[in-house]
């Protein structure tokens, strides 16, 4: 399972994908979680308000490539916390 989460201000927000739910801060959003080739989406009205259209095309990316790190794991597998190719899975992605 993979978990998509938002930090910062509105507009300026920076996005991130762990497996690990305890590393994801208590002050972020959680925008999404991934299963298998499902995800389930967060975004309410206020959310998608504040929401740039750059972040907004930096989380859709993310969850693609998330999806794809389920459905495919051994491209992504990988120590937590370290990075990997931009080809396989983003670990973080700054608006």
């Amino acid at each position: 399972m993979h978990f998509i989460y938002a930090t910062g201000p509105p507009r300026q927000r920076e996005f991130a994908v762990t497996e690990r739910p305890q590393v994801i801060p208590s002050d972020a959003i959680v925008c999404a979680v991934c299963h298998g080739k499902c995800s389930l989406r967060n975004l309410d009205g206020e959310l998608w308000d504040e929401m740039t259209d750059q972040e907004f095309f930096k989380l859709r990316k993310m969850l693609r490539l998330a999806i794809a790190a389920e459905v495919k794991p051994n491209h992504a597998a990988a120590h937590p916390g370290s990075m990997l190719p931009l080809t396989q899975v983003v670990t973080s992605v700054t608006a």
